[in-house]
């Protein structure tokens, strides 16, 4: 669930930080109805256009059929279903992760996927966001898997390869894809964090958290932070603007 009101900060903790001492906290502000608006216009004004995870996957799957001979389809499409099948367990354990009872003094957590309800801004499903959220909020000390269990991934990288090199229209989409994911997280950064404690930059002197006249946090401070922290902090901000069905009709 999302925070009961706009007003509340919630706290978060890149996972760069999480081995630091003292702690570093970020605190993000949800978005109410206008904040999301605006976000939203400041995504769409830097060009950024969402892409829905599901026309994505066809696409490379019609460049893949039109690209690899014949004998070798069945291979590839099974890797690609693999590839598939790997998202939609990132999106249970991460449902999992969510709803397992924290200790009573366990410190502030993530508690939502950046984008479990993602659609509800943008077409992006919530597969491939469940996977990134997975990526930007998954504990560091979580063991690695096996390296047979994704081997697959190794394959798929190289399908994806050929799709970009020989099929225009998935290059395109995939371009849209990644530009979306790389200023959209970037631009909620700016517009939803309210603070932070314990934060110093590269030089480990402290960081002073500031706000520009316009309201939004400074591009430059952030990138202070380092890119997989800002990352981390937009995916997460991302999260708290979204409305949940239930909430939609309540």
């Amino acid at each position: 669930m999302l925070p009961l009101s706009t007003r509340d900060r919630v706290p978060f903790t890149p996972p760069l930080w999480a081995d630091r001492t003292p702690t570093p906290v970020v605190y993000l502000t949800p978005a109410s109805a206008y904040g999301r608006a605006v976000w939203n216009r400041a995504v769409m004004a830097a060009g950024a256009v969402p892409v829905n995870a599901a026309e994505l996957a066809l696409a490379l799957r019609d460049a893949v059929r039109d690209t690899v001979a014949a004998a070798d389809l069945p291979w590839a499409f099974g890797v690609l279903d693999q590839y598939a099948a790997f998202l939609e367990a990132q999106l249970a354990k991460r449902a999992a992760r969510t709803a397992a009872p924290a200790p009573a003094d366990a410190p502030p957590a993530p508690s939502e996927s950046p984008a479990l309800d993602a659609q509800a801004a943008s077409p992006v499903d919530e597969a491939a966001a469940a996977a990134v959220a997975s990526a930007a909020e998954a504990a560091p000390a979580e063991a690695a898997p096996p390296a047979e269990s994704v081997a697959f991934l190794e394959d798929y990288a190289r399908l994806e390869q050929l799709a970009l090199a020989n099929s225009p229209r998935y290059a395109e989409l995939n371009a849209r894809d990644r530009y979306w994911w790389d200023v959209a997280p970037l631009l909620a950064a700016q517009h939803f964090v309210a603070g932070w404690d314990h934060v110093t930059a590269a030089d480990g002197t402290p960081l002073v958290f500031r706000r520009q006249p316009n309201g939004l946090v400074p591009a430059e401070l952030l990138d202070q932070l380092g890119e997989g922290v800002w990352w981390s902090i937009g995916v997460k901000a991302i999260g708290l603007t979204q409305i949940s069905s239930a909430e939609k009709k309540s």
